[in-house]
């Protein structure tokens, strides 16, 4: 199993500190309240991923700030250099994009850090605290955002084109277009996930990030991928997937 232990850095304090407009009718608005927010929202949204099928970690339980979740036998995609098919991971990547847009929600972080790969060169995706509904006013713009994300990562790394073009074969008109199989986002707050938990969290997501969704926080958590323990090391060094 997994802890994951939700907190907000150093970086976004400083950023919103500046925006306090965004926050002035928030009375409780503090870190440690927003970090217990954050966990709820997570833990609720993996579980409903998980119970329509999708690839994530089996959510288990949640308290306070921290969340308690399935381990994966998977390595971050990340750290792999070379893929076995490179095209088949590719359209699992940019399908899963399109496949959450069609259940009414846009990740809003779909990079090579928040996605996994088994042996076998299947995807997980994790980190779900700032997935927004398919009817946010920014929904469109955080939806071509992940794809294109996708599309660079695949081409820097492994030197893949995407021949298909995906972002105009899954733009997000004719992908939300697609939704047949139940929204999430309004299962999810049908289940008690409540209006003002997520109204605090997009508060806080402007007054960090901006309405681009982008913070200065982003380079924080990367230059932390940087520092993976050594037995953690060891034990991608003996796997079949050659990685960095």
């Amino acid at each position: 199993m997994v802890l994951k232990l939700h907190r907000l850095g150093r970086t976004s304090f400083r950023a919103v500190k500046n925006k306090r407009d965004y926050l002035e009718h928030r009375k409780n608005f503090s870190w440690l309240y927003l970090s217990r927010l954050a966990a709820k929202k997570e833990f609720a949204f993996m579980r409903a991923l998980g119970e329509h099928g999708f690839p994530v970690p089996e959510a288990i339980e949640v308290n306070r700030h921290c969340v308690l979740m399935e381990r994966m036998a998977a390595y971050p995609l990340v750290r792999v250099r070379n893929l076995g098919n490179v095209q088949d991971v590719y359209r699992q990547a940019v399908g899963l994009v399109a496949r959450l847009a069609q259940h009414g929600l846009i990740h809003c972080d779909f990079n090579e850090f928040n996605l996994m790969i088994t042996e076998r060169e299947e995807l997980i995706v994790i980190d779900f605290p700032q997935m927004v509904s398919t009817s946010h006013p920014n929904a469109k713009m955080f939806y071509e955002r992940d794809v294109r994300c996708i599309v660079d990562w695949f081409h820097k790394q492994y030197r893949y084109d995407d021949v298909d073009d995906a972002e105009s074969h899954f733009s997000f008109e004719t992908v939300v277009g697609r939704s047949a199989a139940g929204l999430l986002d309004k299962e999810l707050r049908a289940s008690g996930y409540d209006k003002e938990c997520e109204d605090t969290l997009e508060d806080w997501r402007k007054a960090s990030h901006g309405d681009s969704g982008s913070s200065e926080e982003e380079e924080e958590l990367s230059n932390d991928e940087e520092e993976l323990p050594e037995l953690e090391r060891a034990a991608l060094d003996v796997t079949k997937l050659e990685v960095g």
